[in-house]
């Protein structure tokens, strides 16, 4: 006859030692006409145990099932180290484990795919590209060409000036969003980054660390296909497929520029450009303060074609604007070394065909997502 520990609810054929959590408490055998256990005998001495009180796992949380094998031995064996108390304690934890295997199975499982995965993707970016957050990016990244590029979060501004703005010029302010992140030179493009991809260099005042100029929209497409193609696989790496260089759409480039300002400049004027006021001609990059997001020269030195045609703003908002799909002019921003004040503007527009050349426009990038559709870079040039 079968005898059941009202200790740990297990069956036993030992009447006078649990095998499991090895009370020498007198067990009394089961009713098989009622399949349920007696009651204890008033005389069994009160020895304590893991499995009573808080820990109890005995019948009355349901563990009438019989104890696996496996366990009774582990019990047996921790017994011969342990003290009783503490092979009964890991014996009820194992006990545990095994009746909720399949939940605990699922966690382990769930775990080692997480891991997997974590590690396949930092090894291997390239193997999962969409699943990058922009958060994983870094704020600053350096092409091996040297120039210099910070991450522009995501956001909302006012595009354009009020009317008080002296010598404004279809400004209309609206609400721009933009919903993708991006990275922006920290400088403008220099002669010895330029020279070192197109062999060649026809700006006015020479210098390495000078500005490049006299250069068409038309050259700073094939400058940007030209880094594409050479830098490929150090964007696919960094970034994942589906980044590029480019010229910064209009609204990229006034909400790099304003940094989270309002006004007109997105500082002191002096203090932040070289402008009319106070220079005669362009100076290296970098000497003057940069803006709020460390951006150089943005209001001066020289000013800096972007990707859009030129078109008249929308008086209502709009995400991620990149211009008309066609045009007869290119959009140019920023003032530059023979500009007055109110030309140097974080709203003051331009515009100017896009294979003519100034010796006072020159050109600034970014690292985009791949447009799905971009007009602005057609295969065939523009010309008068």
């Amino acid at each position: 006859m079968m005898s059941i520990c009202p200790q740990c609810g297990t069956e036993q054929r030992d009447i006078l030692r649990c095998d499991v959590c090895g009370c020498s408490l007198t067990l009394q055998q089961e009713d098989h006409r009622t399949s349920s256990p007696l009651h204890w005998s008033d005389s069994s001495p009160d020895i304590s145990s893991p499995f009573s009180g808080k820990f109890s796992i005995g019948p009355k949380h349901a563990v009438r099932k019989k104890t696996p094998p496996y366990l009774r031995k582990i019990r047996k064996v921790l017994s011969l180290k342990w003290a009783d108390s503490s092979a009964d304690f890991f014996t009820a934890i194992l006990l545990i484990f095994h009746r909720n295997r399949k939940f605990v199975g699922g966690i382990a499982i769930s775990i080692m795919i997480l891991a997997t995965f974590s590690v396949v993707s930092t090894v291997y970016p390239d193997m999962i590209p969409n699943i990058r957050s922009s958060e994983s990016f870094p704020q600053c990244w350096t092409c091996p060409s040297g120039m210099e590029f910070r991450r522009i979060p995501v956001g909302s501004f006012v595009m354009g000036s009020p009317e008080s703005e002296e010598n404004r010029d279809d400004e209309t302010p609206h609400y721009v969003t933009l919903t993708q992140p991006f990275y922006i030179g920290l400088y403008e493009v220099t002669q010895k980054e330029w020279e070192s991809v197109m062999n060649q260099n026809l700006s006015t005042i020479f210098g390495d660390k000078y500005p490049v100029e006299q250069v068409s929209w038309n050259d700073c497409r094939e400058f940007v296909k030209a880094l594409n193609t050479r830098y490929r696989s150090k964007l696919d790496s960094q970034f994942g497929p589906g980044w590029e260089f480019a010229l910064p759409t209009e609204a990229q480039w006034e909400y790099a520029c304003r940094a989270g300002t309002t006004g007109p400049y997105a500082g002191d004027l002096d203090t932040m450009a070289w402008y009319g006021d106070n220079t005669l001609s362009s100076r290296p990059i970098g000497q003057k303060a940069p803006n709020a997001w460390g951006l150089y020269d943005m209001h001066g030195n020289v000013c800096e074609w972007c990707q859009d045609w030129r078109d008249t703003y929308p008086s209502d908002g709009v995400s991620d604007p990149t211009g008309p799909d066609s045009g007869s002019s290119r959009v140019i921003r920023g003032g530059s070394w023979n500009s007055h004040a109110w030309g140097c503007r974080s709203a003051r527009r331009r515009h100017s065909h896009p294979a003519y050349r100034y010796d006072s426009v020159g050109l600034r990038l970014v690292i985009r997502p791949m447009a799905q559709h971009d007009p602005s870079q057609a295969d065939h040039d523009e010309r008068p």
